[in-house]
């Protein structure tokens, strides 16, 4: 099934994944990711405030994620923008959800790749196969 609804982020795990059992013994895993953008300004590079996204990756091989990741560890998440509804001081709000569909290691920014191959041969290493 195609979907639009599709965000691809690249940033660093805030701390280790944590897994959470759900009431019917499924698990899930929730993990922090930092992105910072910068931009120039005249001959001088500016970073802007740090943002903060929460994901969360459902069914069996959640589990697998929170052993294979690790606080710092710069990656590449792939899944779907979701908004549910709160109330907060009597106010209905909403709040911005990742779902995590997919994650690998990624590069770190200006890293030297000698070709495309060789960018496809270390995103296919690090990459877990699910």
């Amino acid at each position: 099934m195609a979907t639009n609804n599709k965000l691809i982020l690249i940033g660093n795990l805030g701390d280790n994944p944590e897994v959470h059992q759900n009431q019917d013994g499924s698990s899930r895993v929730t993990l922090s990711i930092a992105t910072t953008d910068s931009y120039k300004d005249g001959e001088e590079w500016k970073d802007l405030p740090t943002v903060w996204h929460y994901v969360t990756f459902f069914g069996q091989k959640a589990q697998q994620h929170a052993n294979f990741y690790r606080k710092g560890q710069r990656v590449r998440i792939e899944g779907s923008l979701n908004y549910y509804p709160i109330e907060v001081d009597g106010k209905q709000r909403s709040i911005a959800s990742i779902r995590g569909e997919r994650i690998e290691a990624a590069p770190l920014p200006g890293s030297n790749k000698s070709s495309q191959s060789d960018t496809q041969s270390q995103t296919e290493t690090d990459s877990v196969p699910f």
